[in-house]
């Protein structure tokens, strides 16, 4: 006599697997991208200017490069750049294209460092 298991339903809570913290662990490893999601809070830039500004993003290496993504559109805001100066350090450049001052206020960024 053949036993067939019945299917299991799925687990929505998928990502509080150990196994998937491994495996997303291994696949950083493998592709030398490293995902960090840090509260960054940028300072206010002042009306038609540039602002580099500096956070703290713990495990970033100097010299590689890094992708950064803010969660959300700030109307007259945008990142120009972004680099690694030095270890655990994200510079964040800043355009501000109105005629006033943007305050874009705390929030989760997205930054992918890219290792050589």
């Amino acid at each position: 006599m053949r036993h067939t298991i019945p299917p299991q339903p799925i687990d929505e809570n998928i990502q509080s697997k150990p196994w998937l913290d491994w495996f997303t662990h291994l696949i950083q490893i493998v592709s030398r991208e490293i995902l960090y999601t840090p509260s960054i809070n940028p300072a206010s830039v002042s009306a038609n200017a540039e602002s580099i500004q500096i956070f703290t993003v713990t495990g970033l290496v100097s010299g590689n490069h890094v992708t950064v993504n803010k969660p959300t559109k700030t109307a007259d805001l945008s990142i120009l750049d972004a680099f690694i100066d030095l270890d655990d350090t994200l510079s964040i450049t800043f355009r501000n294209f109105s005629g006033s001052p943007i305050n874009p206020g705390a929030e989760t960024y997205l930054v992918v460092e890219h290792r050589r």
